[in-house]
């Protein structure tokens, strides 16, 4: 198999995955108030953006250290934005 489709296929199961279980997370937050499911997102781009100024600012000379920090941030963005997509369908589907 390819060693990119297998990359691909890994993205899109955590993807999926992040979606979902997003998705049952901001149904019951919602309860309360419509505007908590936007917590999940929230937290997770703050979580991205710290691990970006980590790695932006990491001492070139341990290695490959600021390269993983980078690339965690990067699968980080990619949950922030699966968790945004179920969010803004929990929030629009809570306000019909």
């Amino acid at each position: 198999m390819d060693e990119h489709l297998i990359l691909y296929i890994n993205i899109a199961i955590v993807i999926v995955v992040s979606g979902l279980v997003n998705y049952y997370l901001s149904r019951w937050i919602s309860k309360s108030n419509k505007w908590l499911v936007f917590i999940i997102p929230s937290v997770l781009l703050l979580v991205s953006l710290g691990l970006l100024l980590l790695g932006l600012t990491m001492d070139q000379g341990v290695g490959f250290g600021a390269f993983g920090i980078i690339i965690l941030f990067a699968f980080t963005m990619v949950v922030f934005i699966s968790t945004l997509v179920s969010s803004l369908i929990v929030f629009i589907r809570h306000k019909f």
